[in-house]
């Protein structure tokens, strides 16, 4: 079930550069997946797998799942439902772009750290577990996907009955297993700043769905932000969806 607002308004995007955008983000995702699909491919080819150790399959499961993560995108960007209204100005975008790219921007110059068997599997899990969700919260949000602030369709069920950006939530999973890899106190410094920009992000996002979509404030005042279960104030006990009109897609 999803919602759609009664209003068609606010920044909407001229048809070239809305074009261009989608071309340009899909096309990204498609070189960045299908390159790390070939070299999965090659890796395959040359493994003998009677010395494979569960770490080795569970590193390649991890980075096989980003990898569709990644595809999924490069598909949804180009199918999706169209914009309904978005943000002015530079700062939410810059802010949605840095939430997507600011952590992978330093990865090149971190130091990799020697990690013991157990945290070395924990971190693998973390990766593993974190790509997985990410990529089952990614085919729910389905056409309604973006990554900059824009109102396309409102998701209140599966994940989003739990958290409002069980998007973001996932990727921090599996971020917080890749940062286990390099120097702590660096990769703890760039994480803490990641969910800093993370968080900003949502409440850029939450006041453009607040303004486009009426029920999203009933919605947001019965389902937690980032953490099932942490939820600031409640307004009804009530179901979200069962307090407001709805139109079925």
């Amino acid at each position: 079930m999803t919602f759609v607002a009664s209003k068609r308004l606010i920044g909407a995007a001229t048809p070239v550069w809305g074009l261009v955008t989608r071309l340009a983000i899909s096309a990204y995702f498609s070189w960045v997946g299908l390159t790390a699909a070939v070299q999965q491919v090659r890796w395959i080819g040359e493994q003998d797998f009677r010395q494979l150790t569960a770490g080795d399959v569970l590193s390649f499961s991890a980075e096989s799942i980003g990898t569709v993560f990644q595809l999924v995108i490069a598909i949804l960007v180009v199918v999706r439902y169209p914009r309904l209204a978005g943000t002015g100005g530079i700062y939410p975008r810059l802010v949605a772009l840095l939430g997507s790219f600011f952590f992978l921007f330093f990865v090149p110059f971190l130091s990799r750290y020697e990690l013991s068997p157990a945290v070395a599997i924990l971190s693998i899990l973390l990766m593993l577990s974190g790509s997985i969700l990410a990529t089952v919260v990614l085919l729910y949000l389905g056409r309604s996907f973006s990554i900059l602030p824009e109102a396309r369709r409102l998701v209140v069920t599966g994940p989003y009955r739990f958290v409002r950006h069980p998007l973001y939530a996932t990727e921090m999973i599996c971020m917080l297993g890749y940062i286990a890899q390099f120097t702590p106190w660096t990769s703890v410094i760039l994480f803490l700043a990641q969910l800093a920009i993370q968080l900003e992000r949502m409440r850029i996002e939450e006041r453009l769905l607040s303004r486009i979509f009426p029920e999203y404030e009933i919605y947001a005042s019965n389902t937690a932000q980032f953490i099932p279960g942490l939820c600031p104030r409640r307004i009804s006990k009530a179901l979200p969806w069962q307090l407001v009109s709805r139109q079925w897609l």
